[in-house]
């Protein structure tokens, strides 16, 4: 009996050491600090105001912005990627737009933690509304060489925020832009008056394109 505990213990810790040994292989291999190194680079270029992580079984995010028109980072647990091969952002009931996101520029793999991190930037015109809803679709391949889709909703919730200067840390949020554009705080303003000048304004509803137009008249 002695013996066969000793013999136990002593397989016991070869196997723990081999796993230890291998982990550390694996962390200080080429290929793993290469992905660390990208990764680190990504998320200081885009400089995200939050991190938002996502369950990947859940059907849809809904994230309340407190400002917008600044990058989001999302993080989702996607195992077993070989390769992401595209991810299109499509919104068809408003500001109609097909955009597609860019490796590197709007979204990162993380094969070493099995994270898809995507970046998004919501602008102001995107929320006259106050809530704009997109459908996110990716399209991957697996480690067993599938090919596989994957989508989920992304919905923004959002109420502007009137001028505050003359009542210092008072926060007063209005129903919506258009009703009283006028009232705006001077950022938001500045914001809208920038994106009036590169909004494609052909693509956009008959009904939303109204709402951008009396913005624009009371700016």
């Amino acid at each position: 009996m002695k013996l066969t505990n000793i013999s136990i213990i002593f397989i016991l810790t070869i196997f723990f050491i081999g796993c230890s040994s291998s982990t550390n292989n694996l962390t200080n291999s080429k290929e793993y600090q290469k992905i660390l190194r990208e990764k680190k680079e990504f998320v200081e270029k885009i400089n995200p105001m939050a991190t938002v992580n996502i369950n990947k079984n859940s059907l849809k995010t809904i994230t309340l912005l407190q400002e917008a028109s600044n990058n989001i980072l999302y993080v989702i647990k996607l195992e077993n990627i070989r390769n992401i091969q595209s991810i299109l952002l499509t919104e068809n009931k408003k500001i109609n737009i097909e955009k597609v996101l860019f490796k590197s520029q709007d979204f990162f793999y993380d094969k070493n933690n099995e994270e898809l991190l995507i970046n998004l930037n919501i602008p102001y015109l995107y929320l006259v509304d106050n809530t704009i809803e997109f459908d996110m679709f990716f399209i991957y391949e697996t480690t067993n060489k599938e090919i596989k889709t994957y989508k989920r909703k992304f919905i923004f919730k959002y109420k502007p925020m009137e001028d505050s200067r003359e009542d210092f840390m008072s926060f007063v949020y209005m129903e919506n832009m258009h009703k009283d554009a006028n009232k705006l705080d001077p950022i938001i303003k500045k914001h809208l008056e920038l994106e009036l000048q590169i909004i494609d304004k052909n693509r956009l509803s008959k009904e939303y394109l109204k709402k951008i137009e009396k913005i624009e008249n009371n700016l």
